[in-house]
């Protein structure tokens, strides 16, 4: 299948098989019992203060750290990140058969720690990662595509992005992108077809 356009790919929930049907992180259901931690461990990592992590302005070591000690959590934040990263990489394998490493690129809100893991294991198959962490804006924010569009030189008519986040679709096709909605493989596989 050959595209027209450079495909912005999101990573979680799409790339990845981030989450079970309830929308909760396939990973947060063994943690607990696995890491002997408090379920109230999670809450506070993932907190609003998260946001500052994504953009960068924080860092991912020191938050989940100052987290673990609020909580009084007996495991380290190297033991929390080690496990998190292992366990949070479950590819998927269909989307990512779609990759082209010419035109695909990665587009996720994410931690500069876990966007090291997802360039390695995507490495060779996509042009590039794009990182909330290192461009400072979410992807929620027009900002976020202006970025991509600059360290590409492509205009937003020669982009597509990819998501499961319906907010983050809304904002590409207002910042004139072309994207997809990801809810399924086959769905999916329409709208390439359609593309193409």
């Amino acid at each position: 299948m050959t595209l027209p356009c450079t495909i912005v790919w999101d990573a979680d929930g799409v790339l990845f098989n981030t989450f079970d049907k309830s929308g909760e992180f396939q990973w947060s259901k063994t943690i607990v019992e696995d890491l002997k931690i408090d379920a109230t461990v999670l809450a506070h990592i993932f907190s609003a203060d998260w946001d500052n992590v994504l953009r960068g302005t924080r860092d991912t070591r020191a938050h989940i750290r100052e987290a673990l000690k609020v909580c009084d959590s007996p495991i380290s934040a190297d033991e929390f990140i080690g496990y998190w990263l292992e366990k949070d990489s479950d590819v998927n394998l269909e989307v990512a058969s779609y990759l082209n490493p010419a035109l695909a690129c990665i587009g996720t809100n994410q931690d500069r720690l876990r966007t090291a893991r997802i360039s390695s294991l995507f490495e060779g198959r996509v042009r590039k990662v794009f990182a909330s962490s290192d461009i400072g804006h979410l992807k929620r924010e027009a900002g976020y595509f202006r970025f991509i569009e600059r360290d590409l030189n492509l205009s937003p008519h020669e982009l597509c992005l990819i998501d499961d986040t319906l907010q983050n679709v809304e904002t590409a096709r207002s910042s004139g992108w072309a994207a997809h909605h990801f809810t399924d493989g086959e769905t999916l596989k329409q709208f390439l077809v359609a593309l193409s």
